[in-house]
């Protein structure tokens, strides 16, 4: 999921001139890419300054169904369908194969299901591809083919 300020671009360039750094820097900042004190600030300010965070994330259609199932279908073609009752995920290929499935599925493992939904294409390069969700540790998506 991306994650940005988004600020006008006067805005930018007062961050410019208030820090004393270059565009390159600000942009850094406001994008995340950069954790330190200096890109704490730029991005308060940035906020102080009517500055939006702005969190883009995949877009899919969800449907909850009397059957307590959750369906996503992806403009990919991948549909991801969690059964509500015991926490089972599955992610399935466009031509209707299983690429993976996670007993026991988290909100951290559903949004890396999701990303991988997103990535997936009708090609056959997806064939017999695993994705090992029990793995997952936030912040790090450990992958294994099979």
């Amino acid at each position: 999921m991306e994650k940005y300020i988004q600020v006008t671009p006067e805005t930018r360039r007062h961050l410019v001139a208030l820090f004393r750094v270059t565009p390159m820097s600000v942009w850094n900042a406001l994008n995340f890419r950069r954790d330190n004190d200096l890109a704490r600030r730029i991005r308060r300010a940035a906020i102080n300054h009517g500055g939006q965070v702005i969190l883009a994330c995949p877009e899919c259609e969800t449907i909850h169904d009397a059957d307590g199932i959750m369906r996503q279908q992806f403009p990919t073609g991948a549909v991801i369908t969690v059964d509500k009752t015991t926490a089972l995920a599955t992610l399935i290929h466009p031509d209707g194969h299983v690429v993976t499935t996670v007993p026991q599925c988290t909100i951290a493992q559903l949004s890396v299901l999701q990303q991988e939904a997103q990535t997936i294409t009708s090609t056959s390069a997806y064939v017999g591809r695993r994705t090992d969700i029990r793995s997952f540790r936030p912040g790090r998506l450990k992958k294994k083919c099979e």
